[in-house]
């Protein structure tokens, strides 16, 4: 019965779509026979009803102009780009830098599949900019990602957690037109790679003014402007599957690696982040060296105390992707209360993405997206999530822990 009450429902839809004396033609992407369609449409998680059609939240629909069609699922990480970018004088250099970062990541993911077999594991025995050990995968992602980005011939600077300073193309030309500056933490979270724990590639891409270009230096620095210049960020996830999430100011959508074919495919086109989520992310080992208001705020929603009413429990990987990604997807709030994280290669870029999937980004007292680097590594509080948590999260005050130092 059910299956005929959508098969007459299917045709009643079909017969209002056709415009009067028009001739029914259905299109190629209907071509299947309407009992595999039907049982098509429940796989994919759409409703069929009488009235409409509607997809549940798996739903691959872009926040594009009205003239663009809807994402379709398993679109590629050049069609999401092209999709977004649609009708922009960017969208051809910025399709370039996409690809260049995508093939990077892809080939860092095979990399630390095999990061025990190549004996990549351990320290490099330098010591980075930031003061901690260089790992051998940090500076084969760092110099992996370099080259990629300067063969694009479109990107005439790069910014890199692994670099003391800006980077400019020395054995690559610049091609006229628009020209791009791309930040990155180019292996985030590898201080837990020898245990096999998520890892990820941060990004941030900003495109150079035209008068800058011809005289890029330390003093004449495209990164150190308000961070609200970001045209477009993402991070790589590496884990028991690849995820690319990426934004152009436009939504935030996933992109899985499909293993078979080694190219990312859409699986999720603007994602939103729950108002809420009940989960917290930082190291609680760290409890007696907090401030009172975050004390007081953990303690209270663990209680269920907090205003939504549900007791909170705590997720903390200590790798931020991997902290960040589940709460994209769960809800809650990852961060650190320290002046530990980055503004440019991590807080910036990833405050981007959540602001636009509904999400919030804070140094526990003002918006990360209302900054302006100081220096290249600034760092600074952070606590990234729901954007309900975060604001309840500020509203204890006394939230950001002074400057420490742990080993481990």
């Amino acid at each position: 019965v059910i299956f005929f009450v959508n098969l007459l429902c299917l045709l009643q839809i079909e017969a209002k779509n056709i415009p009067s004396g028009a001739v029914a033609s259905p299109p190629a992407a209907k071509s299947l026979p309407l009992r595999r369609r039907i049982f098509k449409s429940k796989k994919l998680g759409i409703k069929v009803g009488c009235g409409s059609i509607q997809r549940k939240n798996v739903a691959v629909r872009s926040s594009a102009r009205p003239s663009q069609a809807p994402l379709p699922l398993y679109a590629s990480t050049i069609d999401v780009t092209r999709n977004d970018l649609y009708g922009s004088d960017s969208t051809e250099g910025m399709t370039r830098v996409i690809d260049a970062l995508e093939k990077a990541c892809i080939e860092i993911s095979t990399a630390l599949a095999r990061v025990n077999i190549d004996r990549r594991t351990g320290d490099q025995g330098d010591i980075n900019i930031q003061g901690e050990k260089q790992k051998k995968i940090d500076v084969y992602a760092n110099e992996l990602i370099k080259r990629k980005l300067f063969e694009s011939g479109v990107v005439g600077a790069i910014a890199s957690e692994e670099e003391d300073d800006i980077v400019l193309p020395s054995n690559h030309s610049v091609e006229k037109g628009p020209i791009y500056a791309v930040a990155f933490d180019p292996l985030d979270g590898s201080s837990n790679i020898d245990c096999s724990v998520p890892t990820g590639t941060i990004f941030s891409i900003y495109q150079i003014p035209e008068e800058q270009r011809d005289s890029l230096d330390s003093t004449n620095n495209p990164f150190l402007s308000p961070v609200t210049s970001i045209i477009a960020s993402g991070y790589v996830m590496y884990s028991s599957a690849t995820s690319l999430v990426l934004s152009f100011g436009k939504g935030t959508h996933i992109l899985s690696l499909d293993p078979d074919t080694r190219k990312f495919v859409l699986t999720g086109a603007n994602m939103r982040v729950p108002n809420r989520g009940p989960y917290y992310s930082l190291n609680e080992g760290r409890y007696f060296d907090w401030p009172n208001g975050l004390r007081n705020y953990i303690s209270d929603v663990k209680q269920g105390k907090g205003t939504w009413g549900k007791k909170y429990s705590s997720r903390y990987v200590c790798s931020l992707v991997a902290d960040v990604h589940r709460t994209i997807l769960y809800g809650g709030w990852a961060g650190n209360p320290r002046p530990h994280l980055r503004l440019l290669f991590e807080a910036a870029p990833l405050s981007f993405i959540l602001d636009q999937a509904g999400g919030k980004g804070s140094d526990g007292n003002r918006p990360i997206l209302s900054y302006t680097p100081d220096t290249l590594h600034q760092r600074l509080p952070v606590f990234l999530g729901s954007s309900e948590d975060i604001e309840e999260l500020e509203s204890y005050g006394d939230v950001q822990q002074g400057k420490a130092n742990y080993e481990a």
